[in-house]
């Protein structure tokens, strides 16, 4: 496991915050004012067109096979990524502060 505690599916999951995000000044979704899981709906729908305007950190997640199956199961269940996202937020917010996260 990695120095701070992230392993791959905490990545993919904080990678989701894309959703609220821009690169190169364009949405990386339709609605980029609303949290959901639609950046992962928009990678599995588009993954030729991804490569066109997303960063290279959001490509990479459809080029490695543990990364895809994560972002193939939170595209089809917005509940799983809340729950993972919040989870992985939660400790990374922490990261650097000396608190660990409660039981």
């Amino acid at each position: 496991m990695p120095r701070w505690g992230f392993n791959t599916k905490d990545l993919v999951a904080l990678s989701g915050a894309h959703t609220l995000g821009k690169a190169e000044g364009v949405p990386f979704t339709d609605n980029p004012f609303t949290f959901t899981n639609s950046y992962y709906k928009v990678l599995m729908k588009r993954r030729d067109e991804a490569k066109q305007h997303m960063l290279a950190t959001d490509r990479a997640l459809l080029s490695c096979p543990e990364c895809a199956a994560h972002v193939e199961a939170y595209a089809m269940d917005q509940e799983a990524f809340f729950r993972d996202f919040a989870s992985a937020y939660r400790r990374m917010t922490l990261v650097g502060t000396g608190l660990k996260e409660k039981p």
